[in-house]
Order: structure tokens, then C-alpha cells, then sequence
């Protein structure tokens, strides 16, 4: 029998602070996606509840999840910032670990990304507040061939032109990698858990050379849960 290597083609980071209750949830969304070349990287940031034991407990069934613990508190940025670093994959995306992906979202997104030969693809995100739902809240409604051009947007800081939430994008790893390169001197030993999508986003569009939207639903944001 003989051992073929492939390559992980897309990493999913998970920044994890005392997140236990919503855990089995977002990951039973990626299990259950169609799409299977992928990993998943957990970093817990010191939680104090069971949210490490619970990804531990998960890694014994299923390869494709790792850990990364902090050995103290350093808030969401470092943290998504550690899981670029600990991430393989060919492309990186983002999961907040109280909310999900549909089945289908790795499968779409990694089609739309190799199909546009693109940096970056953006998707639609669901919020679902209590019993509101908003299938295509703050939709990505812009192109961008051109570097240019998304970076004198991104200036401008229109929350409606250029989403720039992390979680609803893929993104080439090199990419982020060299992203997460350039902010960490800036914020490496700062506590940032507000805003940090932000600081991501704009550090990713330095080097992005093409940006495009999509029209699918991938991500479901639960907004407002304790």
C-alpha cells in the first residue's frame, strides 16, 4: 500500500474563551460539512470552563482537530493571530465558537476561490437574533481587481461598502500569514477583543491583489447570546 500525501487545503480557526455551552454545536457544523479536506484549529484562550477538555475529547475521534492553548489571557486578536501561525492549510477561514457554518459552506467557498483564482471571497452572513433572522445582513455588494482601489475604500471605513468581518471570508494563507506578520509587533501583549475583525481585514488587503463577493449564505451569526 502506498502513502499518498495531501496537502490540507483549508484551515478553520477557532478563537475559544470560556465557550463550552456552544461548542459541540459550531463543531457538529463542521463535521457535518461536504466538503472534508480540512482542519480545524482550536485556540483556547486560557478559558476557564471545559472548553479545552471538550475539543480534547473531540481530537480522539477525529484527526482533522487540533489545539492550541495560551498559557494566559491574551484576547481574541493574538489568539486568532497564534491560530494563522499554528494553521497548514492552503486557505484560512474564520469561525467565532458560538456560531456555525451551513453543510455546504467549505464546499461553495473553496469552489468560488479556485474558480476566480481570488486573494479573497466574502459570503453572505445569516443573523439570527432571537427569533429574527436576516439571511443577507450587510451583504458584500463590491469587486476589486485591483489593490488600489480596496485600500482607498477601506480608508474611507464604510462598514457597508467593504464588510470587514473576518469570519464571513476565505482567504489564501500565504496571505494571512503575511498579514498576521505585519500586525503582530503592534499588537502583540495588548488585550484587543473589540475590533480586531478590523485589524485583520485591513492587514489582509495589503496584500490582497483581487477581492470578490459572493451571493451564497455560508456563515449564521448568533448575535446577542449571554
Amino acid at each position: 500500500q502506498v502513502f499518498v500525501y495531501q496537502p490540507t487545503l483549508i484551515s478553520i480557526i477557532i478563537p475559544i474563551f470560556n465557550k463550552f455551552p456552544y461548542l459541540e454545536r459550531c463543531i457538529r457544523s463542521l463535521q457535518n460539512q461536504t466538503f472534508n479536506n480540512f482542519e480545524v484549529v482550536a485556540i483556547d484562550d486560557y478559558s476557564t470552563d471545559k472548553s479545552s477538555q471538550f475539543i480534547l475529547e473531540k481530537m480522539q475521534t477525529d484527526s482533522r482537530i487540533k489545539l492550541v492553548q495560551n498559557t494566559y489571557k491574551q484576547g481574541v486578536c493574538n489568539t486568532r493571530i497564534h491560530g494563522v501561525f499554528s494553521s497548514r492549510g492552503k486557505y484560512i477561514m474564520s469561525l467565532d465558537p458560538d456560531d456555525i457554518y451551513y453543510n455546504n459552506t467549505l464546499r461553495i467557498s473553496y469552489k468560488k476561490i479556485t474558480e476566480l483564482r481570488a486573494d479573497v471571497i466574502d459570503m453572505l452572513m445569516e443573523l439570527r437574533h432571537k427569533d429574527n433572522i436576516i439571511r443577507n445582513w450587510i451583504p458584500c455588494n463590491k469587486n476589486y481587481t485591483k489593490n488600489e482601489e480596496l485600500i482607498k475604500d477601506l480608508q474611507l471605513f464604510n462598514f457597508l461598502l467593504i464588510p470587514w468581518n473576518v469570519c464571513r471570508k476565505i482567504v489564501k494563507g500565504e496571505i494571512y500569514k503575511k498579514a498576521a506578520t505585519l500586525i503582530l509587533p503592534f499588537v502583540e501583549n495588548k488585550y484587543i477583543t473589540v475590533g480586531e475583525d478590523l485589524i485583520h481585514c485591513g492587514a489582509i488587503f495589503f496584500f490582497v491583489k483581487n477581492f470578490y463577493c459572493t451571493k451564497f449564505v455560508g456563515y449564521v451569526y448568533f448575535f446577542g447570546l449571554p
